[in-house]
């Protein structure tokens, strides 16, 4: 949980909640979790415009220290959550959740991607011992045509990317970027 929270930089109750698929009770133990990291000192809860009724969860300083030592990966913390950027990392967020659950790769987060300066930027991106890599795409909006195939076709360049996994927020949005392809 710490780590996932230093390499999104913050987390849901929900996507914690995701950690902990037992219903009711795996919900209970998350629950009891966040307030155990809390009272510890190495997590808080801030508010958040755009998750008001539960704020967002993000590490203090010692919960950043914890997090590098179970293997997150060192980059700069943001100060400040970009208000316009909340809605979006959160879904990239359940989308790591999910795929993490299902695949075998390691994920690396954005941010640790833009400390390696790679000329292509994803929500994050999947690593398999195969040495191939899945990007992974979160949409929120639509680009437009010719931007999205411009941002598509830059991909079919890139080596050692074996696929771009698109996730779309909306049903309309997943359509619309279905006749774009």
């Amino acid at each position: 949980m710490l780590v996932l929270a230093h390499e999104q930089q913050f987390v849901l109750p929900e996507h914690v909640y995701a950690l902990y698929p037992d219903g009711d009770s795996g919900q209970r133990e998350a629950r009891r979790r966040i307030q155990a990291l809390i009272k510890q000192k190495l997590m808080l809860r801030q508010p958040s415009p755009v998750f008001k009724f539960t704020g967002v969860l993000r590490l203090t300083e010692s919960g950043k220290r914890l997090a590098l030592q179970e293997g997150a990966r060192q980059f700069a913390t943001l100060r400040r959550l970009s208000i316009a950027e909340q809605q979006h990392d959160a879904l990239v967020t359940h989308v790591r959740i999910r795929l993490e659950a299902l695949w075998a790769g390691q994920f690396v987060c954005e941010r640790a991607l833009k400390e390696e300066k790679l000329p292509l930027l994803p929500d994050g991106l999947f690593f398999f011992r195969s040495g191939k890599a899945v990007a992974l795409e979160v949409e929120n909006s639509d680009k437009g045509r010719t931007r999205f195939l411009g941002l598509a076709a830059r991909w079919q360049e890139t080596e050692n990317i074996a696929a771009v996994l698109y996730v779309a927020s909306r049903e309309a949005l997943f359509t619309t970027l279905q006749k774009y392809l």
